[in-house]
């Protein structure tokens, strides 16, 4: 069975995003999305917004249309997959993980906000999706699911689950 290393982000740029551009090289776009999760304190009783914050990367001909995204609006990554890296050395040494969106049409998309009137769409702009309906848990405003199962790292085997 092939592994799978799926992720679905919508958010909030905390950010504008940066536009790489070299010579004889595929154009990156870099953005930083913020997604609350929302946990009820066992304490109080209240419905508590915990911030999350992704880094993700836009390569290709979508990475120019990313580069137009301002800080505040609202963005789907569709279909994008996790990538790691290692940072530093000896004590200072960490792994980098970010989000990469997908290749598609529709791989990264803004999000109209509730109230918030269209400007003209385009192809790329995601309709507004309705909240459900529970009065028991409200709604956060954003949703986040990243699911990956059996990926190597350097003879490790990781599997996580985030859920919103």
């Amino acid at each position: 069975m092939a592994d799978k290393n799926v992720v679905t982000v919508e958010g909030n740029l905390t950010r504008d995003a940066v536009l790489i551009e070299k010579e004889g090289r595929t154009p990156v776009s870099l953005l930083r999305v913020a997604c609350n999760r929302s946990r009820k304190n066992r304490r109080t009783g209240d419905w508590e917004n915990h911030p999350r914050f992704f880094g993700v990367k836009v390569y290709g001909p979508a990475a120019t249309e990313a580069a137009t995204f301002v800080k505040g609006q609202k963005v789907l990554v569709n279909e994008g997959y996790l990538d790691s890296y290692t940072k530093g050395e000896g004590d200072g040494r960490h792994d980098v993980v970010s989000i990469v969106a997908g290749n598609g049409p529709d791989a990264i998309t803004r999000v109209q906000k509730a109230g918030e009137q269209s400007e003209g769409s385009t192809a790329s702009d995601a309709e507004p999706t309705p909240a459900a309906a529970d009065s028991s848990k409200p709604s956060a405003g954003s949703r986040t699911k990243a699911s990956t199962k059996g990926k190597s790292t350097k003879g490790k085997s990781t599997k996580s689950k985030a859920r919103s």
